[in-house]
């Protein structure tokens, strides 16, 4: 996934670059487009090189000219692009993540929900394996019984093209985490707390999703559900943030990225999703939610113009 190193060769005395496919990000398309599109720019951009802000570990690599990511980081770093690996990284090391299961074809339905089972149903909740920005994610994705299951999970593996999550729903609160840093000395910035059901409209779905963030959340009339920082106590917060911690590090995230955290029945952070490139748009207007929590946490975030109204909200 992603786009390969770049081969390079000299002509003529000259150093010349050659790339073997075009960067992922030349193929995004508006999300308001009906086709789908390969996961968003924001977490697969080549202009942001890890390589050239990894730190030395030994006076040898101290000494040598360039500092690079160990290929290990950067192929984990990659496999948050891919939920179900994620999923499994997370899980493979005791982080809590809601279970689930990957519907590559509509032949694994049968296994995952057999006919005779209706009666032991549980809510699930579906999301494409490989998309961002929220792409593919809406109300229809929680369902109750299997006929909804069945039906949502052909719709997405058609319009998607990808395989499908289908996840147990976790019905507590909602938190945005951003984290900047590298290894033992990353940190959490404050919390954001996603109070879903304070502005949305009557009967809808608790969770942030495409019509939240391109329907929902106009210019004129923006939706005003974020809390940050949030308002918890110690012991959630510092258990949120153990967890955003441990993913984060055996993800291999660097520098910075942004970590979503929703509550369990029994109120355990669990992970929901981990972007090792988030965006970063200065208008506070924007609810991005690294400068969000950057004007929290004190941080200089160098404000846009706030005359200028951007010609889509974007929340990433």
């Amino acid at each position: 996934m992603g786009f390969r190193r770049n081969d390079r060769c000299r002509r003529d005395g000259a150093l010349r670059v050659r790339r073997r496919h075009p960067p992922r990000g030349d193929r995004k398309t508006s999300p308001n487009d009906s086709a789908p599109i390969a996961p968003t720019s924001s977490s697969t951009s080549p202009k942001v090189s890890t390589e050239r802000i990894a730190r030395p570990t030994s006076p040898r690599s101290a000494s040598s000219s360039t500092s690079r990511t160990p290929a290990a980081t950067r192929s984990r770093s990659r496999c948050c692009l891919h939920k179900a690996r994620t999923k499994d990284v997370l899980t493979a090391h005791g982080i809590p993540n809601a279970s689930f299961s990957l519907i590559e074809s509509e032949a694994a339905l049968e296994t995952l929900c057999p006919t005779n089972h209706r009666d032991r149903f549980v809510r699930l909740f579906l999301k494409p394996v490989q998309e961002g920005s929220s792409k593919g994610i809406t109300e229809r994705n929680l369902v109750r019984t299997r006929d909804e299951l069945v039906s949502q999970a052909r719709f997405l593996l058609d319009t998607y093209a990808q395989p499908v999550i289908a996840e147990t729903f976790l019905p507590g609160a909602e938190f945005t985490c951003g984290v900047l840093g590298n290894g033992a000395t990353a940190e959490v910035l404050p919390h954001r707390r996603d109070q879903l059901s304070a502005r949305f409209p009557p009967g809808a779905v608790p969770i942030y999703g495409y019509e939240a963030k391109w329907i929902w959340d106009t210019p004129s009339d923006p939706l005003d559900i974020f809390e940050c920082p949030a308002r918890i106590d110690a012991r959630l917060q510092a258990a949120i943030e153990d967890v955003v911690l441990r993913a984060y590090r055996v993800l291999g995230c660097r520098d910075w990225s942004r970590i979503d955290v929703r509550l369990d029945a029994a109120g355990v952070p669990n992970i929901v999703e981990v972007n090792p490139l988030p965006g970063i748009l200065p208008n506070p207007e924007d609810n991005s939610c690294l400068p969000k929590a950057a004007r929290a946490a004190g941080l200089i975030v160098r404000p846009a113009d706030s005359k200028r109204a951007p010609a889509r909200r974007r929340a990433v």
